[in-house]
């Protein structure tokens, strides 16, 4: 499991496109993205956040896909709030999107 280190509300703030290479580098094939922490770094205009997602997304096939929204409807706008709140009329059930991404070119760790 790749160390994220407290405290967590500053994960999006410390993402870098450099990490990726090392999670192939570690073996750490598998990356799950929450959307709350996505959106919220999104949504905040953060350049790290913008540029490791579009890296990711350039290194990795997306395997799957979670959406808490039913199904047809269009995703509403990222609040955290709502997204705990399980408000808009969108969602089928609350919590985030949830992405798995699994990265090209890498071998996983045995062990």
């Amino acid at each position: 499991m790749w160390p994220v280190e407290r405290p967590f509300q500053a994960y999006e703030k410390r993402l870098r496109v450099r990490h990726i290479d090392r999670y192939r580098e570690r073996g750490y094939c598998w990356v799950i993205v929450g959307g709350t922490q996505k959106g919220r770094g999104l949504k905040a205009g953060l350049t790290s956040s913008r540029n490791y997602y579009r890296a990711l997304d350039a290194a990795s096939e997306q395997t799957v896909r979670f959406s808490p929204y039913d199904r047809g409807a269009d995703p509403v706008e990222f609040s955290y709030d709502d997204s705990f709140n399980y408000r808009p009329r969108a969602f089928a059930r609350p919590g985030p999107m949830v992405e798995i991404h699994r990265l090209r070119g890498c071998t996983p760790a045995l062990g």
